[in-house]
């Protein structure tokens, strides 16, 4: 993390130095103030760690009740805000939301192209790092990491730099899906720093995360950017007041369906939140070929899909056509398909990346030869196990009908397999480099024992000859 605030830093100042804009100082300013933070915590790790080893003396290195008044002399004044018994650690959520908010602040102009934000996207990044960062190692309580989030518009950003920073790290990978769900986003070890989120968050905060990250991926995602003006999906995601009335009406989906049911009758009376519903169903049903744009099926899953996710089968699903939950659940298992094939296909991909696998478990080429042979028969295994699952669920026109991404997944399918290859083939070729450095050296040491020998015996020279 200081690594990548380093580059990072050095990054910003090449792009800054020759700009008299007031902001591009003041963002610079940002980074040496979360430089302050990260050397504080530093010290606090070495004080736990030393109050640990000597629970009787505490830290001789850098005792805590100093660490308030180191904190004064690095930061601004307007950065100190307690001074109670969690002043240290207080301090530094205060400190890290107000950089959040700031950088956020100078750079709003950009705020729908990240291209142009990247830099204060990658601040950001680094800023839910090190709140991660501290709550994982116990240098923070879980109130102090919730309470960073409950501060104002902090959730809803968390959410948008989790998805924008994805789409700049991966957007134009081959593995990532041409329709991604936020739920793909956020399981992938990229987005690892905000999973502790959801050990601390009530039931709510979590909805709330859940829409922010759809809504960030629409604006953020280049196929679904071209979509989002559409009518139908303006009616179908501009719901976020309406979020309120389903959370207090419905409740999450841990009610019983039959809870869910007699409180869903009550909100018929809401028709916006109705009509929304509905329009989504009725778009998500219709056959391809009376689509305008055939994509839009897919937006109006992904709506449906966060209703079930968060508020239960039922309310998706209330007073619809028959053939609606075999329809739901046929293009629900493909976007689950497409993502585990995507996440095998960046690790087949990351494979050929040395500085990946030097933080793996360290193995030979032939044993991470032999692992990619194993995921080969695996996907094998998978597709056919899709396969039954599609042929059992629906025929084959019927599924035509429906944009289901059969295409989608013979696509990626292709790719992924074309990786494979080419991940065998350097890995063949770093076994074969492995066995002939392994013979030239086995070749320099009888060489060297042969010089050896013959210092030693001059008359050997004719024996050996």
């Amino acid at each position: 993390m200081k690594k990548d605030l380093k580059n990072l830093r050095s990054e910003a100042w090449n792009k800054f130095k020759n700009q008299n804009h007031e902001n591009s100082h003041t963002i610079l300013k940002k980074f040496d103030e979360l430089n302050y933070i990260h050397k504080l915590l530093g010290y606090r790790i070495r004080d736990k760690i030393s109050s640990l080893i000597s629970p009787e003396t505490g830290s001789s290195i850098f005792p805590m009740k100093h660490l308030a008044k180191y904190l004064k002399s690095l930061m601004p004044e307007r950065l100190i805000t307690s001074a109670d018994k969690n002043a240290e650690t207080d301090s530094m959520i205060n400190s890290l939301n107000v950089l959040l908010m700031e950088s956020n602040y100078l750079s709003r102009r950009y705020i729908l192209f990240p291209q142009k934000n990247k830099t204060t996207l990658k601040l950001q990044r680094i800023i839910f790092q090190t709140v991660d960062y501290m709550f994982q190692h116990c240098l923070i309580s879980p109130r102090q990491f919730r309470y960073f989030f409950q501060m104002p518009k902090t959730l809803k950003l968390a959410a948008r730099n989790m998805v924008s920073t994805f789409e700049l790290r991966y957007g134009r990978d081959l593995f990532y899906p041409k329709f991604p769900r936020p739920q793909f986003i956020l399981h992938n070890p990229y987005s690892s720093h905000f999973w502790g989120l959801f050990q601390v968050l009530d039931e709510k905060e979590k909805l709330l995360f859940s829409y922010f990250s759809l809504k960030s991926l629409l604006i953020y995602n280049q196929t679904y950017k071209e979509l989002r003006a559409d009518d139908v999906v303006i009616s179908v995601l501009k719901c976020e007041s309406l979020f309120n009335k389903w959370e207090n009406q419905i409740g999450t989906s841990q009610l019983t369906e039959k809870k869910q049911e007699m409180s869903l009758d009550e909100i018929l009376n809401h028709t916006s939140m109705m009509e929304a519903l509905q329009k989504a169903r009725k778009h998500f049903m219709k056959p391809k070929k009376k689509y305008r744009k055939q994509e839009i099926k897919i937006i109006c899953f992904l709506y449906l899909d966060f209703i079930t996710e968060n508020f239960g089968k039922y309310a998706a699903s209330h007073q619809v056509k028959p053939n609606f939950h075999k329809t739901f659940s046929l293009v629900s298992r493909n976007f689950q398909f497409l993502e585990e094939l995507s996440s095998i296909h960046q690790y087949v991909d990351q494979l050929r990346d040395p500085s990946f696998t030097l933080k793996l478990k360290p193995k030979s080429p032939r044993e991470y030869l032999k692992e990619v042979r194993l995921i080969k028969r695996y996907l094998k295994i998978i597709f056919k196990k899709h396969h039954q699952f599609t042929n059992n669920i629906m025929n084959d026109d019927q599924i035509e009908e429906i944009y289901s991404q059969a295409g989608q997944i013979n696509l990626t399918n292709y790719e992924l397999m074309r990786s494979i290859s080419l991940t065998e083939k350097k890995l063949q070729d770093d076994e074969d480099l492995q066995v002939i450095h392994s013979l030239q050296k086995e070749n320099y040491i009888f060489k060297s024992f042969h010089c050896g020998l013959l210092s030693f015996f001059p008359h050997a020279r004719n024996f050996v000859h």
